[in-house]
């Protein structure tokens, strides 16, 4: 019963912790034209180098929201491999974000963390 409950809570809370932690992204969005193509493409590299350090930047950034959402780790590795599949591109041996992915990134976020769900 509890668990349903938190789940409609958890699927509620996404939105809200997106909103609160998506400016925190921004810089990270920005390292991963500086990586090479293959730590891109090679799922560790990128959740090493990527993925633990925004998930340290947005604990604080997220105020709390994020312990509402359940799996939220599991769930953020997720939504952050659907960012890369939807705003990086690699071609030529160069990485760079698709235009606009700045302020595409929190509904490419949120598509990513239903994904998971």
């Amino acid at each position: 019963m509890f668990g349903a409950l938190k789940d409609k809570i958890g699927g509620g809370a996404i939105d809200k912790a997106v909103e609160k932690f998506a400016p925190a992204l921004t810089e990270h969005l920005d390292k991963i034209k500086s990586l090479k193509p293959t730590d891109v493409n090679d799922d560790g590299k990128f959740d090493s180098l990527i993925i633990a350090p925004m998930l340290i930047s947005i604990s604080g950034a997220s105020a709390g929201v994020t312990k509402l959402i359940p799996k939220f780790d599991d769930r953020f590795k997720t939504a952050m491999f659907h960012v890369r599949n939807e705003l990086i591109v690699v071609k030529d041996d160069k990485v760079t974000i698709v235009e606009g992915g700045q302020s595409k990134l929190p509904t490419v976020l949120v598509e990513g963390f239903k994904k998971s769900a």
